[in-house]
């Protein structure tokens, strides 16, 4: 039902009532989130509701509430109706709105306005679960909708008017700071097992504990995640998580659970060093730190070998075995025209080896200068105006004329290309 929201709530299904939505019922919490309330919003929940109100029952869902209601900046906002995919299609073409087919065949058409994109979903109801995969059909009630989802700070919706709609206690648990499922914690995450790791993501961003019934639930069925769950998924929530401040938390939970391991085959050793990333800011790089390590944490022999058991896309074993590497050669004593030679190796990513390097290992950033290009100053083409036939020794004079150019700092291309001939 509709409560006031400056009451904590039960969990369980409710009665409807009317309430207005009240930004400032978090200064009157049990527990005070004062300090999540920095944050502004990038899109706004009422104009899209009012820009949307021609749809039946219409009602912005899912993490955008969640997030308005603790003062969080929210990327996306997804709808639901009443209405079908047609005649959602229908009302939008009539007002000049495109829509995408982004996901009809479970309900689910993409509203497109000035730029922006609106996801819009038919209620929906779970016929059948099988751990990985739901089956649906259309319900007739927001309250239907909110009761498939797997957490009840996600079950909530606000409907025009700023009214929210609550049936599970998500404003409650909250204000509590606690992830607690929607009815039984076991047969929520046997619907779905990557709930469990869910669970542990939305705990470290919010800093929020989970529920005494949750964490046994996962510490029973986590062993199940591997056999039900495609490793990309996993990998999905990983990176999603390295955007967080809480990464660290998560890790430790998917490290305690065993999860990685399960996937990986394998022990995991050292795991103090995998949750290490020191001060390392960005997302992705923390991704690549995480990523080199877990190969030397977990043993296995090679970059390709990790890749094929996590699915890691080729863009991040590169970045990741080259920044790895970088910064641990660059720790070793060194000669300047060594160190000239390991930067130019990796030198496609050598910004994010020098942040990394700088803020998780203390390496100063002037180990990352090389006080010369490092590419190659002396191409094929240089080789060939200088009379030389085309074939494989343009390459090979082009790589011998690099290694001059780094050992001994030569900067112009007809010296490179004379010392190369010798």
């Amino acid at each position: 039902m509709y409560q006031r929201v400056s009451t904590p709530l039960k969990q369980g299904p409710t009665n409807r009532a009317d309430v207005t939505f009240e930004h400032s019922f978090l200064c009157s919490c049990n527990r005070n989130l004062s300090h999540l309330l920095e944050a502004r919003s990038l899109m706004n929940i009422e104009e899209s509701l009012d820009q949307f109100g021609f749809l039946s029952d219409v009602a912005v869902v899912g993490g955008a509430v969640r997030d308005k209601l603790i003062g969080r900046e929210y990327d996306d906002i997804d709808l639901a109706t009443s209405d079908v995919p047609e005649t959602v299609k229908s009302k939008c073409s009539n007002r000049g709105i495109k829509t995408v087919d982004t996901g009809i065949d479970h309900g689910t058409v993409t509203a497109l306005v000035e730029g922006e994109e609106f996801e819009i979903t038919t209620f929906r109801r779970d016929v059948s679960t099988d751990g990985r995969n739901a089956t649906v059909e259309f319900a007739d009630t927001i309250e239907e909708d909110l009761g498939r989802r797997d957490f009840t700070v996600n079950a909530m919706a606000m409907e025009p008017g700023g009214r929210i709609v609550d049936p599970y206690g998500g404003i409650g648990h909250l204000t509590d700071e606690r992830i607690v499922c929607v009815g039984d914690p076991e047969e929520r995450f046997r619907e779905d097992y990557l709930r469990i790791i869910r669970a542990l993501r939305f705990a470290a961003r919010y800093d929020f504990e989970i529920g005494f019934n949750e964490q046994d639930a996962m510490e029973d069925l986590s062993g199940r995640i591997a056999d039900f769950v495609a490793v990309e998924r996993v990998m999905t929530e990983v990176e999603k998580a390295m955007k967080s401040l809480g990464y660290r938390r998560f890790m430790a939970g998917m490290l305690d659970l065993g999860i990685l391991e399960d996937f990986l085959g394998r022990t995991i050793h050292n795991k103090t060093e995998l949750l290490d990333v020191g001060a390392v800011r960005k997302a992705e790089d923390r991704m690549a730190l995480f990523i080199w390590r877990l190969k030397h944490c977990s043993l296995i022999e090679s970059f390709d070998a990790l890749q094929s058991l996590l699915n890691l896309s080729n863009d991040l074993i590169e970045r990741a075995k080259a920044v790895g590497n970088a910064v641990h050669l660059l720790q070793q004593p060194v000669t300047e025209d060594v160190r000239r030679k390991i930067l130019a190796s990796y030198r496609d990513h050598l910004d994010a080896a020098k942040r990394i390097g700088h803020q998780a290992f203390d390496i100063g950033e002037d180990k990352f200068e090389a006080g010369v290009p490092l590419g190659p100053i002396a191409t094929g083409q240089d080789f060939l105006d200088a009379g030389f036939e085309e074939g494989p020794q343009i390459g090979d004079l082009v790589e011998r004329a690099h290694r001059i150019q780094l050992e001994e700092k030569i900067t112009d291309a007809s010296t490179l290309v004379e010392r190369a001939q010798k």
